[in-house]
C-alpha cells in the first residue's frame, strides 16, 4: 500500500501551502531569467515572444488515452442505475440529484455499457451485472437490500460518496454499509480545502492505462475518506503526499475495492461532479470508470505495465547545459565513472563552442535542446519553428543524428511550441504538466500522440538558488527522499539540475551520490529521457487483450501495432472473483496486486503478437 501516510519531508521555506507556490513559480521565472542575463550575453539576440507557464499549457492538452471502451465480451455490460426517490428532497436543489445520476449514466455508456436507470423495488430484483449507486445518502430499505445481496447474486456494486449514511426517512445512521459492502474500517470526511486532490499510485487494478502517479483536482464538498487495507487512490495535497483525516494516519483512501467469492464492490469517496472540469481530469475518470465497471462485473482487462521488462519505476538523470556551460564536463565524468546514462539539455549556440564536450555527453547518454539561445519560447508558430528547426540543424550536424527531445527554456511554452518542436523531428518535451502526473504522458499534438514529461520533485533552482542549500549530502538527501516518493507511487524521477547550479564544483559530489543510490536500486529502470519517451510512444502501439475460456484459464494476447521491435515488457491482468493466478504458460509470474497478475513479455517484432494462458489458482490454493 503506498506511501501510507508518511509526506515527503520537504525544505523548511516549502512547508506554507499553495501560496507560496505560487510566489516561488513566479520567483523561479524571473530569477532564471535575471541570472542568466547578468552572468552571460548569449550569442544571438534573445526573441521577445507572448509566453506561458508549461503547467497552463498542460491543463488545456487533450490526454492521448487507449481506447475507454470496456473490452468485447460479446454482449454488453448492464448496469442498472439506482434513483431512490428519498434522496430527492436531500438536496437544496431538487434537480441536483438527477444531474449526479446524469453524469454518471453519459461516463456508464462512454465506457460502452447498456444502462437502465431503476427503482429501488427493480433494483431487489438484480436486472443487471453492476448495480451503481450514486449520490443518494437517503436509502430505502429495497435499495439498501439490493446492494447488500448484490454478491449473492452475481452482480457488482458500485457507489459514492455519502451514499446509504440515511435511512428511507433521510435520518442518520452512520457508515455501516459502506464498512460492510468493502470491508472499511473506519471512513470520516475530509475537511474543507480550497484545493483538494486524489492520487492513483500503479499496481491497482482500477489503476490500469492510467499513467502511475497521476493526480486528479477535485472541488471543496464533503468527501468521504475510508481506512482500507488495500486504497487504490487516497486523498493528496498537490505534490501528491496523504492527506489522513485529522491527522489520523491511513484514514485517505479515496478509492477502494473489495472483490471475494462472493463480493465485487468498487467504492468511490467523491462524486462526479466534484472533478476540474478539464480534459485531463475527464480522461482519466472516464478510464477509472471503466475499469470500475469491468471489476464489478467480473470482466479481466489487460493493459502493457508503465515500464519495460518488469521495472516497477523509473529515473532520469537530466542537466540544463546552459551559462558555465563547461560545468558539464565534471557532472559527465561523474555519471561516466557511476556507469549512469544522463541527459542533457544543451543551449545550441553554446554548444558550438564545446562541440568535444557536445559529442562526448551524446556518447556517454543523450544530448537533447534547450533552445539555440534559451529565449523563452511561445506566440507565433512560425516564428518557433525557424528557432527550433535551427537548434535541431545545429546538434544534428554536430552529432551526426537527430535530437528527440528538448527542454523548454523556464518551462514556458505554449501548443505551438509543442507542434513547432514535433514539426521539426522533436518526439518529446521535458517541460512541465502542472505535477499532475509522477509519470509522463501522451498528449494530443495535432493529429498524433506525443510525450510530454514533467517532474514532481524540486529542482536545484528551488534547493540551492531559493533554498541556499549547498552542501552536496543534503542536496543528494532531498533528492532521494523525492525518489522514494515516486518509486511508491510507480512514476518517473527525474533529478533536474543546471550547469550553473549544482553541476558547480562545490555541489557536484551530489550527482555522484544519487547517481550510486540510483544505480543501486534494481527495480528501477535507469535511462536517458530521450529512452523513456521511445518506450512510452512504443508502449501505446501494444495492444493487450484478454478472453475467458470455457476452462476459465484466461488468454492473453499482445500485439505491437507499432512500425518498431518493442522492449521486453510485462502485462497487467486483472482477475475476476478474487482469484489467484497459478502459473502462466511460458511465461513468468511477477510480483503484483492480490487483485491482478503480471506476466513477463517478450520483445515483439513490429506486427508481432504473443499469447500466454493464465491458469487461476483454486480457492483451496489461494493465501
Amino acid at each position: 500500500m503506498p506511501l501510507q501516510g508518511k509526506p515527503v519531508r520537504r525544505a523548511a521555506w516549502e512547508r506554507h501551502g499553495g501560496t507560496l507556490a505560487v510566489v516561488l513559480v513566479a520567483v523561479v521565472v524571473v530569477g532564471i531569467s535575471a541570472f542568466l542575463v547578468q552572468e552571460r550575453t548569449l550569442p544571438r539576440p534573445v526573441v521577445a515572444t507572448p509566453s506561458m507557464l508549461g503547467s497552463a499549457t498542460a491543463q488545456m492538452l487533450t490526454p492521448a488515452i487507449r481506447s475507454p471502451l470496456l473490452p468485447n465480451t460479446g454482449s454488453p455490460v448492464r448496469v442498472a442505475l439506482l434513483r431512490d426517490p428519498a434522496s430527492v428532497e436531500f438536496y437544496e436543489d431538487p434537480k441536483a440529484y438527477d444531474r449526479a445520476l446524469d453524469l454518471w449514466a453519459q461516463m456508464l455508456s462512454a465506457a460502452g455499457a447498456t444502462v437502465d436507470r431503476v427503482t429501488p423495488d427493480a433494483a431487489e430484483l438484480g436486472a443487471g451485472s453492476v448495480l451503481v449507486v450514486a449520490a443518494t445518502p437517503c436509502l430505502s430499505v429495497p435499495a439498501r437490500r439490493a446492494m447488500q445481496t448484490a454478491g449473492q447474486r452475481g452482480r457488482g456494486v458500485i457507489f459514492t460518496g455519502i451514499t446509504g449514511v440515511r435511512d428511507g426517512g433521510c435520518r442518520e445512521i452512520g457508515y455501516g454499509l459502506l464498512a460492510e459492502l468493502v470491508s472499511a474500517s473506519r471512513a470520516d470526511t475530509v475537511a474543507a480545502s480550497p484545493e483538494q486532490y486524489v492520487t492513483l499510485a500503479s499496481g491497482s487494478p482500477l489503476a490500469l492505462d492510467i499513467p502511475p502517479g497521476s493526480r486528479l483536482e477535485l472541488r471543496s464538498a464533503p468527501h468521504v475518506a475510508v481506512r482500507h487495507r488495500g486504497r487504490d487512490a487516497y486523498y493528496s495535497d498537490r505534490d501528491l503526499n496523504p492527506l489522513p483525516v485529522e491527522q489520523t494516519t491511513l484514514v485517505d483512501g479515496a478509492v477502494v475495492h473489495e472483490v471475494s467469492a462472493d463480493r465485487r464492490a468498487v467504492y468511490f469517496g467523491f462524486e462526479l461532479g466534484t472533478l476540474a472540469d478539464r480534459p485531463w481530469e475527464k480522461a482519466m475518470m472516464q478510464i477509472l470508470v471503466r475499469n470500475a465497471v469491468a471489476l464489478a462485473a467480473g470482466i479481466p482487462i489487460a493493459t502493457v505495465d508503465a515500464w519495460p521488462a518488469g521495472y516497477s519505476a523509473a529515473a532520469v538523470i537530466a542537466q540544463d547545459v546552459e551559462d558555465e556551460f563547461e560545468n558539464a564536463r565534471p557532472a559527465l565524468d561523474t555519471l561516466v565513472a557511476a556507469k549512469v546514462p544522463g541527459t542533457f539539455f544543451v543551449v545550441s549556440d553554446l554548444a558550438r563552442g564545446h562541440e568535444d564536450l557536445t559529442r562526448a555527453m551524446a556518447s556517454a547518454g543523450e544530448v537533447g535542446t534547450h533552445t539555440e539561445n534559451h529565449a523563452r519560447l511561445g506566440g507565433d508558430f512560425d516564428a518557433q519553428r525557424r528557432r527550433l528547426s535551427a537548434t535541431q540543424s545545429d546538434l544534428t550536424t554536430m552529432l551526426g543524428r537527430p535530437i528527440r527531445g528538448m527542454r523548454p527554456p523556464e518551462e514556458q511554452f505554449d501548443e505551438l511550441s509543442l507542434k513547432a518542436w514535433k514539426n521539426v523531428g522533436g518526439r518529446y518535451v521535458f517541460g512541465a504538466n502542472d505535477g499532475r502526473s509522477a509519470s509522463p504522458e501522451m498528449v494530443q499534438v495535432g493529429d498524433a500522440p506525443f510525450v510530454l514529461i514533467g517532474r514532481v520533485v524540486d529542482d536545484d533552482y528551488l534547493t540551492i538558488r531559493r533554498a541556499n542549500i549547498f552542501e552536496p549530502e543534503r542536496l543528494a538527501e532531498d533528492q532521494l527522499r523525492a525518489f522514494e516518493k515516486v518509486r511508491e507511487l510507480g512514476g518517473l524521477f527525474v533529478m533536474s539540475y543546471h550547469s550553473n547550479m549544482l553541476a558547480r564544483p562545490k555541489t557536484i559530489a551530489a550527482l555522484g551520490i544519487v547517481a550510486r543510490a540510483l544505480k543501486a536500486d534494481t527495480t528501477v529502470w535507469l535511462t536517458t529521457a530521450g529512452a523513456v519517451a521511445e518506450w512510452w510512444m512504443m508502449r501505446h502501439d501494444i495492444a493487450a487483450a484478454v478472453t475467458v475460456e470455457p476452462s476459465g484459464v484466461l488468454a492473453v494476447t499482445v500485439r505491437n501495432g507499432g512500425p518498431a521491435a518493442s522492449l521486453a515488457s510485462s502485462v497487467s491482468v486483472t482477475l475476476p472473483n478474487g482469484r489467484g493466478a497459478a502459473q502462466a504458460s511460458d511465461s513468468d509470474l511477477l510480483p503484483a496486486h492480490p487483485a491482478t497478475a503480471r506476466i513477463r513479455i517478450p520483445p515483439l517484432g513490429a506486427g508481432g503478437t504473443y499469447t500466454t494462458r493464465i491458469t487461476l489458482a483454486s480457492r483451496g490454493d489461494e493465501p
